[in-house]
């Protein structure tokens, strides 16, 4: 779990938006973030989708992507 720990905060010290939090802002969302597999072909978060919860990616084996979102509309 530890190692987890030190992954979660190494991504939010290297995201644009999140570094500049305070360190005890960091260190409760590290404390509140924890572990979780994903199956195959599993749908993470589909791109437009309205969402509250931060994603910290350790591992891939096998292809992720973006599915574009067929309603939205380049700018």
């Amino acid at each position: 779990m530890m190692r987890s720990k030190d992954l979660i905060k190494e991504a939010i010290l290297d995201n644009d938006f999140m570094k500049n939090l305070e360190l005890s802002q960091i260190q409760e969302i590290v404390d509140c973030m924890y572990p979780v597999e994903y199956g195959k072909d599993s749908c993470i978060i589909k791109e437009g989708d309205v969402g509250s919860l931060v994603y910290v990616m350790e591992a891939c084996t096998g292809n992720l992507g973006v599915i574009p979102d067929p309603t939205s509309v380049d700018l």
